[in-house]
């Protein structure tokens, strides 16, 4: 069967065609993964549509289908080479093809309309085809290295038969030139041209196809190398089990290390048929919690294969493996920190005990001094050493305070930090018997900070504060904003302020109109946990204490913590 030029067109243009909707589906799948895409789905447009045009000759103005169909076709290659640098990631410089272009469209122009020439305009078009073939080839067989190479192993074959056709078939224009100046009915050399372009269009397609399948396989083995790698290399203890029946199908030199058990005695059976859960309930919540989500942090106990109880912290996914939901469990061991953490608890146990031993003897012995002294004031006649004795009293009170202040600042972080109502710590009997005569509002409501457990010192210390220096203060109040992620909580009275100089200083250890403690403990216990506080209220109107609370050390008792 003989087809003739326009028909073979018309074949290569349908060709084309489903290239374009094959290219448009990659492209749109792997867009985001791989460079290049976007201009290798351009040039097959640019092909389909210039070819196009080339296929209604006689129909539209010569301009179109010669000139601009023929240019398109071109600038297509062009955007092939591209495309196919940016996804070896060998990017080059395109000065000289844009000059190729140019001198294509001058040249087609000038041999259309001032000197008609069909075989000069074939040859000037695949003399340019050659040029962006040689550079084509120097990408796929020169530049590029590595793992790419063999990725585009195939597309380079295929621009090197692309070239070798070209440069055949440039030869053969010069031997056999065209029959006058319509292509459609310009003989042998018009039938090969389209034929030629028909099967290195369907061989570009397949190389494309092959290229990237190629390039997404090796990215694949690389990830499934770097999870092994890092899966083996873990010290952590992780297993990988099947959420159907719980059966063990991996477990990584970590897991062995730490409960000592071989891949060969653990592998499909499941965690309860090992007793490997000290305490089996501990399993079942945390299956539960897994089903509806990840875990992470939980602090269980396990069972090693020597019967050793290890303390771990353990976590875990959901992920699907060959199309199976299973659980990535991991777990690190904390069993020497915990060892130490609870010798640091019995180390810490006795020094309090010697220091609150220490510090009871101290008081005891101030309050002899104490007694004794203001007995001499009121025995010894006259004035006799009335200034001294002050003095001693005077210094064995402050004494006093002092011993008393470490025994509070003895308890700052002692205890791991909770999450507390602020507002309903203002209800306690010791700050209700300063709060008689004095009205309290807050819109904190159910909101909770993370602080130490001496939050309720410094709550003490403000309302206490309050009373004693306020001037007759009659109201205090709570309020609250979020800004920047931060919270801040407002403490405010109406009483006399602090002046201007002082505010910062006030928050200095020993500096204040009675002990120079309250609001210096008051920073230490909210920086435990990285809050801060200043006052920044107006001198004569009341204190207006500021308090920050940072991003995941607040929350609303009714949602999940932020922490």
């Amino acid at each position: 069967m003989v087809f003739d030029i326009k028909t073979l067109i018309l074949i290569n243009f349908l060709v084309n065609f489903v290239n374009v909707f094959v290219a448009f589906i990659i492209w749109q799948q792997y867009k985001r993964r791989f460079s290049g895409l976007t201009c290798l789905l351009a040039s097959m447009i640019m092909e389909a549509g210039g070819i196009g045009l080339v296929l209604f000759n006689g129909t539209i103005p010569d301009f179109f289908s010669i000139v601009l169909g023929n240019g398109m076709m071109l600038i297509g290659w062009v955007f092939l080479l591209i495309g196919l640098e940016r996804f070896t990631g060998k990017p080059g410089p395109q000065i000289q093809n844009f000059i190729l272009l140019a001198i294509f469209f001058i040249s087609e122009t000038y041999f259309l309309y001032i000197q008609p020439n069909l075989s000069l305009r074939e040859n000037v078009m695949e003399f340019l085809i050659v040029l962006i073939d040689l550079q084509l080839c120097y990408l796929l067989f020169g530049k590029i290295s590595g793992s790419i190479k063999k990725t585009t192993q195939i597309i380079a074959h295929v621009m090197g038969i692309h070239l070798v056709f070209s440069i055949i078939l440039l030869v053969l224009e010069f031997l056999f030139p065209f029959k006058g100046n319509k292509f459609f009915f310009s003989g042998m050399i018009g039938e090969i041209i389209p034929t030629t372009y028909l099967l290195m269009g369907i061989l570009v397609i397949i190389a494309f196809i092959m290229m990237v399948t190629s390039r997404l396989l090796e990215e694949i083995r690389a990830q499934e190398e770097k999870f092994n790698t890092a899966f083996h290399s873990s010290p952590y203890a992780i297993i990988i089990t099947r959420v159907s029946d719980g059966g063990i199908f991996e477990i990584n030199d970590g897991f062995t290390a730490i409960t000592g058990y071989q891949p060969e005695e653990v592998l499909g059976k499941t965690t309860v048929e090992l007793s490997i859960w000290e305490k089996p309930r501990d399993r079942s919540l945390l299956v539960t919690d897994i089903t509806k989500g990840k875990v992470r942090g939980v602090q269980v106990e396990i069972r090693a294969k020597s019967g050793k109880i290890i303390s771990g912290l353990f976590s875990a996914d959901i992920v699907t493996i060959n199309s199976e939901q299973c659980i990535l469990s991991s777990v690190s061991d904390i069993t020497e920190l915990k060892h130490t953490e609870q010798a640091l608890i019995q180390a810490n146990r006795k020094l309090n005990l010697l220091s609150s031993i220490t510090r009871h003897d101290i008081l005891n012995r101030t309050m002899v001094i104490q007694f004794y002294g203001q007995e001499l004031i009121e025995n010894l006649p006259g004035d006799s050493y009335q200034k001294e004795i002050n003095a001693i009293v005077q210094s064995t009170a402050e004494i006093r305070t002092i011993i008393e202040f470490t025994g509070e600042y003895q308890e700052l972080g002692s205890s791991a930090p909770e999450w507390q109502n602020l507002e309903k710590l203002f209800s306690s009997p010791e700050i209700q018997k300063f709060m008689s005569d004095i009205s309290f509002q807050s819109d904190l409501g159910t909101l909770e900070i993370y602080a130490d457990l001496m939050l309720r010192k410094v709550v003490y210390n403000l309302v206490e504060n309050s009373h004693r220096h306020g001037n007759k203060v009659t109201q205090i109040s709570l309020s609250s904003h979020t800004e920047n992620k931060d919270l801040l909580i407002w403490y405010k009275d109406n009483g006399g302020g602090i002046p201007l100089d002082e505010k910062e200083k006030s928050f200095e250890k020993g500096y204040g109109k009675n002990t120079g403690l309250g609001l210096f403990l008051i920073r230490e216990i909210l920086s435990i946990t990285g809050i801060s506080i200043h006052e920044t209220g107006v001198p004569g109107i009341g204190v207006k204490f500021e308090i920050r609370v940072p991003e995941g050390k607040y929350r609303n008792a009714h949602t999940n913590p932020s922490q």
